[in-house]
C-alpha cells in the first residue's frame, strides 16, 4: 500500500524498469455506487485488484476483500481483456465494487496504471485476484502507514 501525494503523476514502474504513465483512454470503465456508511475519519483507501482470466479465484478474493474490517475502501476490478468469465463474476458484484474493462490486454503494469489513474484515495493498495486476504489486513496496513507516515 503507498500513500498518494497532491504531486503524484500516477507512474509506477514498468516493465523496463522506467515510469511509465498509464494508458486508459480507451479503456471501459463502469462505476458503481459503492456501500454506504463509510467514515469520513478514515482515510479512504483505494484497492486494485488487477485481473487477467482470473474467474476461477475471482469471487474468493472479491469477497474477503469486501469482508475488511476497515470499511472506508473502494474496490477497482481492472479487467485486462479477460477471455474467460470474468466480466460475469465482476457483474455478480456490481453494486460492491467499480468494474473496469480493458479493451486489449495492456499487461500488468499498464493495467494497474489504469487503476492508479481512477482511484481517489488516500492510500492505494494492489491485491492480486487469486488470493484470499485476513479480514484485518486493510485496517493493519492503514494503522501502521498513519503510525509511521515517513514511511509511505
Amino acid at each position: 500500500m503507498t500513500a498518494r501525494r497532491a504531486s503524484d503523476r500516477h507512474l509506477t514502474d514498468g516493465r523496463d524498469g522506467q515510469a511509465q504513465e498509464s494508458s486508459r483512454d480507451d479503456a471501459s470503465i463502469v462505476t458503481h455506487p459503492l456501500s454506504a456508511g463509510r467514515s469520513a475519519a478514515q482515510p479512504l483507501v483505494s484497492i486494485l485488484v488487477p485481473a487477467y482470466n482470473g474467474a476461477g479465484f475471482l469471487r474468493e478474493a472479491l469477497d474477503s476483500l469486501l469482508a475488511q474490517t476497515y470499511e472506508n475502501i473502494e474496490i477497482i476490478l481492472l479487467d485486462d481483456a479477460s477471455t474467460d468469465a470474468t466480466p460475469q463474476v465482476a457483474a455478480e458484484y456490481a453494486d460492491r465494487i467499480q468494474y473496469i474493462r480493458q479493451p486489449r490486454n495492456l499487461g500488468i503494469y499498464d493495467n494497474v496504471n489504469a487503476g492508479i489513474a481512477l482511484a481517489r484515495g488516500e492510500f492505494v493498495a494492489t491485491y492480486h485476484a487469486d488470493d484470499i486476504y485476513l479480514p484485518t489486513i486493510v485496517q493493519a496496513q492503514v494503522e501502521y502507514l498513519l503510525a509511521h507516515a515517513d514511511t509511505a
